[in-house]
């Protein structure tokens, strides 16, 4: 009742109102249209207008009744919409994945713009514009696609990833990445993509660092991971030894042993690794560090390159190197290469006899530029003038027949 009385109020204050305004000031429209002008008063042109809209409005119901009537739904002209956009999101698709990059795009924009869920619409027709070199329109394609899924921005991150990745756009692309992990945490999409970028960008160090977790998200399978993990070690050790000629041989040492020390043990094992780490042991003068290893990885298994830089390594206990290189020979007998590393071992002892034995054996089972050179030196030292010329006559010709 109360509720009644306040409407009945509101009405009559309503109603005084408008009489006060009616008698007081009627005002007028006038419309104008060529040479015909229509001239009526204010409240009247208002009371047609609503009249009007009362009209227009009983029609429409009257329409929509016949129309049910008739077994048209309402709901036809949003499915009358949705069969549109399927038809463009299948037609925009099939030209996105033949390759035609602007009937792609012109299709999928037009399905975007008709589906309540146009991230993948905007993301593929993003792709399109890139793919005919359209830059700021993939970027605009990209904010549409942010716009309308802001709860789907890992998605858009990693489409924008992949485009400055393709672009080399390095730097944005590992902030657009750093971003989403720290919104997403780990996903194995934004993953690959960090380690892609990793790559192109040289930094091993971050590489190195990444290696644990995508192992742990199962990004590679376990070859391809292996082989990841030994080409980032590898590029890492590279790294450091270009690093140390700018700086000095102080911190090539004492980044070396950091560098082994934190390698995994399965790595230590790799004879790629540890031939390159022996070798950088050995332009670091660290003859017997480098010579104990490769003689402890020789134990285990043989490996010619190792053998070849065992020979190299200028340990100061010479003598005991040529003996541990010697038992060698029992296994071993018919090793070009191991003849050739105990000749160097030889020279280094002042052994020409042991050494132009070795050496010629060497030369005997495989002819090579290096075991003539060795030997030429050997000559030399024990006054054999004419076989020296001819030892570096026979090697210059083996190394331009190998050329």
């Amino acid at each position: 009742m109360m509720r009644a009385l306040i409407y009945c109020l509101i009405l009559l204050c309503l109603g005084a109102s408008l009489t006060y305004l009616v008698q007081h000031d009627t005002g007028y429209i006038l419309i104008s249209y060529g040479d015909t002008s229509v001239e009526m008063r204010f409240w009247f042109g208002v009371f047609t207008f609503s009249i009007g809209l009362l009209l227009l409005w009983w029609c429409f119901g009257l329409i929509r009744r016949g129309l049910t009537a008739f077994g048209v739904s309402r709901s036809w002209w949003s499915e009358s919409k949705q069969k549109r956009a399927e038809r463009h999101t299948q037609r925009g698709l099939i030209n996105f994945v033949e390759g035609n990059w602007r009937a792609a795009k012109k299709d999928l924009v037009g399905a975007a713009k008709l589906s309540d869920k146009p991230l993948v619409h905007y993301l593929a027709a993003a792709r399109s514009a890139y793919e005919l070199g359209e830059k700021e329109e993939t970027r605009f394609l990209i904010q549409q696609a942010e716009k309308h899924a802001p709860e789907n921005d890992l998605a858009v991150a990693i489409s924008q990833a992949r485009i400055l990745l393709m672009e080399k756009q390095l730097e944005q692309c590992l902030a657009v990445l750093t971003r989403a992990r720290a919104n997403h945490g780990e996903h194995p999409v934004v993953l690959e993509l960090l380690c892609r970028t990793t790559i192109q960008l040289r930094d091993w160090t971050s590489l190195v660092e990444l290696l644990p977790l995508l192992a742990k998200y199962k990004v590679y399978d376990a070859e391809e991971l292996a082989q990841l993990k030994l080409n980032a070690y590898l590029s890492r050790l590279q790294h450091l030894a270009a690093t140390a000629k700018k700086e000095g041989d102080h911190v090539l040492i004492r980044d070396l042993h950091a560098f082994w020390d934190a390698a995994p043990k399965e790595l230590k094992a790799n004879e790629k690794l540890l031939f390159c780490y022996a070798h950088e042991l050995i332009k670091a003068k660290l003859y017997d560090e480098a010579e104990s290893i490769l003689r402890a990885k020789l134990k285990k298994a043989w490996h010619p390159e190792l053998v070849n830089l065992y020979g190299r390594s200028r340990t100061v206990k010479s003598k005991d190197q040529l003996t541990h290189a010697e038992s060698w020979l029992k296994t071993h007998p018919e090793d070009a290469v191991l003849h050739l590393a105990l000749g160097r071992i030889a020279i280094r002892n002042k052994l020409w006899g042991k050494a132009r034995g070795y050496l010629e054996q060497s030369i005997k089972l495989r002819e090579t530029p290096q075991a003539y050179a060795e030997l030429a030196e050997v000559f030399a030292t024990l006054g054999e003038t004419k076989l020296s010329i001819d030892c570096y006559k026979r090697g210059l010709l083996l190394s331009a027949g190998d050329s």
